[in-house]
């Protein structure tokens, strides 16, 4: 189960049929910044809670975080 938020706000779960994304990749590593691209519809729910650089964006897998960055 892949579980995707922005500032604490449900924006992906792969569960909810309404919260489908187009596209998700995440990349981490040790003492490197991680990276995630989110590809969204414009009709999706959360389409507008995300701004540049301020967005604090949490990624889980099967309840471990996997992703956490702006």
């Amino acid at each position: 189960m892949i579980q995707v938020y922005a500032d604490g706000r449900i924006v992906y779960d792969s569960r909810l049929e309404d919260y489908g994304l187009l596209g998700l990749t995440a990349t981490a590593g040790t003492e490197v910044a991680g990276t995630a691209t989110i590809v969204m519809p414009q009709h999706h729910p959360a389409y507008n809670y995300f701004t540049s650089y301020k967005t604090v964006v949490t990624i889980l897998r099967n309840g471990e975080l996997i992703f956490r960055g702006r």
